[in-house]
């Protein structure tokens, strides 16, 4: 679906070299129609803020598609176990 998240910490705004890279990529990434959304410390620490970023991708989701996808909320646990069913697909050989 080209939706991406950009982490912004705060380096990202004092370091002119990392602004310089930031605005770089994002700038492609646009250019090739991706939809970019930039992600600070404050959607990350608030459950609110997590599913408005995944409501954002849902409701993009469903323009380009037609239907609304399923959503399912994990923890990062959860989401990093190896046993996923999204892990043995994309592992080599699967």
């Amino acid at each position: 679906m080209k939706i991406a998240w950009e982490y912004q910490g705060d380096h990202h705004r004092t370091d002119k070299a990392q602004y310089r890279r930031d605005a770089y990529k994002g700038n492609v990434a646009r250019s090739k129609h991706w939809t970019l959304f930039d992600v600070t410390y404050d959607d990350l620490r608030n459950e609110q803020r997590l599913n408005e970023l995944a409501l954002h991708a849902a409701v993009i989701i469903a323009q380009h598609t037609g239907t609304v996808p399923h959503m399912e909320i994990l923890t990062l646990q959860q989401l990093a176990d190896r046993r996923r069913l999204f892990w043995k697909r994309s592992s080599p050989g699967a």
